[in-house]
């Protein structure tokens, strides 16, 4: 089996990390105390009281382990990714010897040379243009055609960013869908005040100054002063 990491998670922060890797690239499984904790979610353990949340896919016949979170002290119940109502009891849930990968969702493209995928609304995995394009710095202009990942990549990109975010578009479809995007999954980022607005909106968001509408002499004046 091959691991494939989120993008925003750091292995060198995970505890015991490198010893469950190489358990579960040996798909040893009860080495590694696999325990299916979701829908398509296991956990593996790290150690006393840390967990490693995983989830799998299938790409060109090979089995995927998309390494999630590190879940620590036993905290599930604030897992991005686990959302449920009752808590997890772990002794009651049985260790597994094998993984359902005959069950596991199919994604439409791995690239074989990136070690790590992002996450929207689902798993992406930037093909080599895109990723070229992803490790570029601002300011960037970003010129493809109509499902190119344009949208996904500027999403992508922003989530890298602090402060004050404004994302602007043209379209008040486009900025419903692509705040939907933004914060899918339950995603949140503490260090971002960001807005989505259409244009329109962006334009009405900003402040008249006080004061009083020139005459058509006022302006006449004003234009003749202008040189083209």
């Amino acid at each position: 089996m091959k691991l494939l990491f989120y993008n925003e998670l750091d292995p060198k922060k995970i505890p015991n990390f490198k010893k469950v890797k190489s358990f579960l690239e040996a798909d040893d499984f009860r080495s590694a105390e696999v325990k299916k904790v979701g829908n398509d979610l296991y956990r593996a353990k790290l150690d006393r009281s840390n967990r490693l949340l995983f989830s799998l896919r299938v790409y060109g016949g090979q089995t995927y382990a998309l390494i999630l979170e590190c879940i620590p002290n036993h905290a599930y119940e604030k897992s991005r990714f686990l959302k449920r109502d009752a808590p997890i009891d772990e002794d009651k849930i049985p260790a597994i010897d094998a993984l359902d990968e005959e069950h596991a969702e199919s994604l439409p493209y791995i690239n074989p040379n990136l070690p790590t995928f992002n996450l929207l609304d689902k798993i992406i995995s930037f093909d080599k243009a895109q990723a070229d394009v992803y490790q570029l710095h601002p300011p960037l202009i970003i010129i493809a055609s109509a499902g190119s990942g344009k949208t996904v990549l500027t999403l992508e990109k922003m989530k890298e960013w602090e402060g004050d975010i404004l994302y602007v578009t043209r379209s008040p479809y486009l900025v419903h869908n692509s705040r939907n995007l933004y914060f899918s999954l339950g995603y949140e980022n503490e260090n971002q005040n960001i807005d989505f607005f259409s244009f329109q909106e962006y334009l009405e968001s900003i402040r008249v100054p006080k004061g009083v509408d020139l005459s058509y002499r006022e302006f006449s004046i004003w234009h003749g002063r202008q040189r083209v």
